[in-house]
């Protein structure tokens, strides 16, 4: 209890006089003396320890992470890729797992918006893609990867996908697949510039002013979108 008290950053160092054992502090008394730690911090700080003893827990205790979820959404939250997010973000887990290159960013995203920290979400949204589009430039040995535009990147990486996305519908009518690809080219598209003007515009890489909450779920979304179409299948 007081290891996972102390990897949320609760000062536990006042508690060590507190040992469990025998002879030694209940539970209880240990729990008291968590709790009179966290009411000790304000508002801000709450939500922090709250957030990252969620997240502790999610992690020492897998198999209860469904039943965590369903406590938490009572409250107004839920839980994202084992990190507890608000509602109010609007984002569900994607259809399937984030590439572990993308997961950095994602949680960072999450933590940050939850955090206040609107500006760095989504300057971490923007990352998700740039670490796909990175590997997906790598892979493919195409030159100038920092020289080129974040738009440019995603519609040139999006373009290596092209015969994997035609072989995958080769017993589809061509025709039908060209209006197909034809038509993800254009939500590519604009999926890579939402999130190129919102990152210029919304995040902390270029000095921007003060973050805004309301342009981060939208941004989010759109770059989950990418990585998801940028992910070979």
């Amino acid at each position: 209890m007081k290891e996972a008290a102390s990897a949320c950053g609760l000062p536990t160092a006042q508690l060590s006089h507190l040992r469990q054992g025998l002879g030694g502090a209940t539970k209880s008394t240990l729990a008291d003396g968590i709790d009179s730690l966290f009411n000790e911090l304000d508002g801000n700080d709450q939500d922090r320890v709250a957030a990252y003893m969620v997240k502790e827990l999610t992690s020492r205790l897998p198999d209860q992470s469904e039943r965590l979820g369903e406590l938490l959404e009572r409250i107004g939250w839920h839980l994202v890729e084992g990190e507890p997010m608000p509602l109010e973000l609007g984002v569900r887990p994607p259809v399937r797992p984030i590439p572990d290159h993308a997961q950095t960013d994602f949680q960072k995203a999450i933590r940050r918006y939850r955090d206040g920290d609107f500006t760095g979400a989504m300057t971490a949204t923007a990352g998700m893609v740039d670490m796909i589009t990175g590997k997906i430039y790598t892979g493919s040995n195409i030159p100038n990867f920092r020289n080129t535009s974040f738009h440019n990147r995603v519609i040139c990486a999006h373009e290596t996908l092209q015969p994997q996305f035609r072989e995958a519908l080769k017993e589809i009518d061509p025709a039908v697949v060209e209006a197909l690809w034809n038509a993800q080219v254009r939500a590519v598209n604009g999926a890579a510039q939402m999130v190129a003007t919102y990152r210029n515009k919304y995040g902390d890489s270029h000095g921007s002013g003060p973050g805004q909450p309301a342009p981060v779920p939208v941004a989010l979304n759109a770059a989950l979108f990418l990585v998801d179409t940028l992910t070979p299948q």
